[in-house]
């Protein structure tokens, strides 16, 4: 049976868990390869593939070792709402741990190790989760792998979430662009929604190669990448960065890869990566035009989407066919929207369960009929159909002089202008009128005044920036004004360029 036949006959499974999307593909394709134990952090067992049965086997075995730490009496009875931390470095553990959990019956709380011990502690006691610490997870994951590969495990029943559709199964952390980071409570079937519509959106066959270079502790790479593997059936390589990419990427050959735009531009820069890469997914925030062509003029197709933690976290995606430069493609299966004075509301079965403890803040997110608030004002391309995303509500600036603009725009512009790194429109002290800020690439260096002039040139008086600053932010200071996915924290931009502006 060919891999096209295989993926519409998965297609039509029903499957309202990921955990059964595992099963399926254990039972279906048990010797295909499923999950590389071979990563810069992770060497114990070479470069090893577990196939679908042995990682199913490694699943069982784990979740059930899980389970001893919340009950040794009893492991089958686990407390109802019983949460498990631990941070993510992005290896193998990670993703067998995270396979585990609802296997397990517990609800994973998994944290970004680049946030800081700080900030991890903080959330795992916000979550009043038990945490796994790096060696008891790196111990329970090699014994689990051991009894799996070395046969000496009975042979298996089918595996199960202990999980329903409805109950909560994950906690992520928002990146924090708007405010202070809140952790989000995703439901089983939520997930598993969310991966089956950016899967039909996106196709893929047990014959991919898909690369895992972004933390699976956010949503896009959980959902994008670990959701729709399962789905696909097809094998999966996790690093971490732009060195995991360098160290796995020749080894490997992916077909498939997601990124977000300042990891994309790195990649493409060096211009030597694997030459299989058929779809790189985009998201965080659109590439610029001149990237977006760079890795089309290499026979990649770049799939741009959008969404929120709060959702699972698509809503829009493109597709290989309708792959557009700036845009980020259309409302994914499930989602149903509305514009209010341009702002995107929508509603569906992956939206969050709600913030964790913060009862209030969802109801001021999520009215009574269901629809949430994104906050992000879009527009619907007259030729495409496809969204496009204009700015956060919250942004847009007021002048005192009546007028109003959306820097967003303006900055897309200015940073699409070649030895550009960013671009920050700024209202200016007297309040009616901005000013530009514009950081250079270290290499460049500088930028033409005509190529300025012609991005500017059309724009209303008053968008017009009256005052002009280059700019740098130290590398020990670009997390407090932009979020890991390099989406700028506007508010604490601002503070910083206040704090060196000249007068």
């Amino acid at each position: 049976m060919s891999g096209r036949s295989k993926l519409a006959n998965t297609s039509k499974v029903a499957m309202s868990l990921l955990t059964d999307a595992l099963q399926f593909q254990a039972t279906h394709r048990e010797q295909l390869p499923a999950l590389d134990l071979l990563s810069s952090r992770f060497d114990r067992f070479g470069s090893k593939v577990l196939n679908w049965r042995e990682l199913s086997a490694v699943v069982r075995y784990l979740a059930g070792q899980l389970r001893l730490r919340f009950n040794q009496a009893d492991p089958q009875s686990v407390p109802a709402n019983a949460r498990l931390g631990h941070v993510i470095g992005n290896d193998p553990c990670d993703v067998l741990v995270a396979l585990a959990c609802p296997v397990a019956g517990l609800v994973e709380v998994p944290i970004d190790r680049a946030a800081g011990a700080g900030f991890q502690q903080a959330c795992f006691a916000a979550a009043d989760a038990a945490t796994l610490g790096h060696d008891e997870k790196r111990s329970l994951c090699c014994a689990a792998i051991e009894a799996a590969v070395s046969g000496t495990m009975s042979e298996p029943g089918p595996l199960r979430s202990l999980l329903a559709e409805n109950d909560a199964s994950l906690i992520l952390w928002t990146s924090g662009t708007a405010d202070r980071p809140k952790g989000v409570v995703l439901s089983a079937g939520g997930l598993c929604c969310n991966a089956q519509a950016k899967w039909n959106a996106v196709p893929q066959t047990v014959a991919d190669r898909r690369l895992t270079v972004l933390s699976i502790a956010h949503a896009y790479a959980r959902t994008c990448d670990l959701g729709t593997w399962l789905l696909s059936g097809c094998q999966l390589t996790i690093d971490r960065g732009y060195d995991g990419w360098l160290q796995q990427a020749p080894r490997v050959k992916p077909t498939l890869c997601n990124m977000v735009p300042s990891l994309a531009q790195r990649v493409q820069q060096r211009g030597d990566f694997a030459g299989d890469l058929r779809w790189l997914g985009c998201g965080g925030a659109s590439m610029t035009e001149d990237q977006f062509h760079a890795w089309s003029d290499r026979g990649v197709s770049v799939i741009q989407g959008y969404g929120l933690t709060e959702t699972g976290p698509v809503i829009a995606s493109q597709s290989p066919q309708t792959s557009l430069p700036l845009l980020c493609g259309h409302l994914v299966d499930h989602w149903q929207y509305r514009l209010r004075d341009d702002v995107l509301q929508v509603r569906g079965p992956a939206t969050m369960l709600g913030y964790l403890g913060e009862s209030g803040l969802m109801q001021n997110r999520i009215d009574s009929q269901g629809w949430l608030d994104t906050g992000d004002r879009v527009r619907i391309c007259q030729q495409s159909g496809q969204f496009e995303i204009l700015g956060r509500s919250d942004d847009q600036i007021n002048l005192d002089n009546g007028y109003s603009l959306d820097p967003l725009l303006i900055e897309r512009a200015v940073a699409a202008i070649r030895g550009v790194r960013a671009a920050v429109v700024q209202p200016d002290p007297s309040g009616r009128h901005v000013r530009l800020w514009i950081e250079l690439d270290a290499e460049t260096g500088t930028v033409e005044e005509v190529q300025l002039e012609a991005v500017l040139q059309g724009l209303p008086a008053w968008q017009r920036p009256q005052q002009f600053h280059a700019f740098t932010v130290p590398n020990n200071l670009r997390a407090e004004v932009y979020n890991f996915k390099g989406g700028m924290k506007r508010q604490q931009m601002y503070s910083y360029l206040d704090s060196i502006s000249v007068s």
